[in-house]
């Protein structure tokens, strides 16, 4: 299945990828729903929030203004998230290889769930 067509399957199933990113966080970082997706700007929240945009758009490939709609964020929040991201990448490999390791949880877990 083409990286195109699994993103609009992504949006299709939103609300389950939503459920999904929810329990990973909870279990790994201990963060609730409603902690995460509040204003809250703890760096441990910031950081997975960003971590989950990074993962929509970079990883999975949905559109950052589907990503916006889908998670109540301006476009350039989603973006900047990412980018943010990507320099953690590059530079620091401890906030690195968590950002891949939360990433690929949440990927994999998503494909399990929505692809078998």
């Amino acid at each position: 299945m083409k990286k195109t067509d699994k993103s609009k399957l992504y949006l299709l199933y939103f609300k389950k990828i939503e459920k999904i990113i929810n329990e990973i966080v909870e279990e790994d970082y201990n963060i609730t729903p409603e902690v995460l997706w509040s204003s809250n700007r703890r760096m441990a929240v910031a950081f997975c929030r960003q971590c989950i945009y990074y993962t929509l758009h970079k990883v999975m490939g949905i559109s950052s203004n589907s990503c916006g709609e889908i998670l109540n964020k301006d476009h350039g929040t989603i973006l900047y998230g990412a980018k943010k991201i990507q320099d953690y990448l590059d530079v620091d490999p401890q906030l690195g290889a968590a950002v891949r390791s939360l990433s690929k949880k949440i990927t994999d877990r998503v494909e399990q769930e929505l692809f078998v």
